[in-house]
């Protein structure tokens, strides 16, 4: 199992109602995402669509919450009008964690073949929890 996958084991909870993000950040439970999606951007490099919920607000508590979540350290943050990104790392991979106005939504993106290896490994873990979250809340 990777290191990355081994941060995600906590207690989880599903934020479905993300209007503002912050609201269900909470302390020591991991937040899940009911429909993470992975794709190829533009740079051609992976890219985890996490939610098109969210808050330009909201943003730097979630992204807190979430780098520790992943066992991930902030390296710089950069804020728009409209965008706020954090640089994260995680086992030496820097990332980038993100929101985005339009099209809506936080995404965690990589900047290197090694951080694609990387986040479809987080991406593996975040649809495995996702798929725990829905069995539990069916029982």
């Amino acid at each position: 199992m990777s290191t990355a996958h081994n941060h995600l084991n906590f207690i989880s909870f599903s934020p479905q109602c993300f209007g503002d993000i912050t609201s269900n950040v909470v302390p020591n439970k991991m937040i899940t995402f009911p429909d993470p999606k992975m794709r190829i951007a533009h740079s051609g490099h992976a890219v985890i669509e996490l939610t098109e919920d969210g808050t330009w607000e909201g943003f730097p508590r979630f992204a807190e919450s979430f780098s520790k979540q992943l066992g991930a350290t902030k390296i710089n943050e950069v804020d728009g009008p409209d965008v706020r990104f954090w640089d994260i790392e995680l086992d030496g991979i820097r990332l980038n964690l993100g929101y985005d106005d339009f099209p809506n939504g936080l995404s965690l993106m990589a900047y290197s073949d090694e951080g694609d290896r990387l986040l479809q490994r987080i991406f593996d873990g975040l649809k495995q929890d996702a798929e725990t979250t829905e069995a539990q809340a069916a029982s």
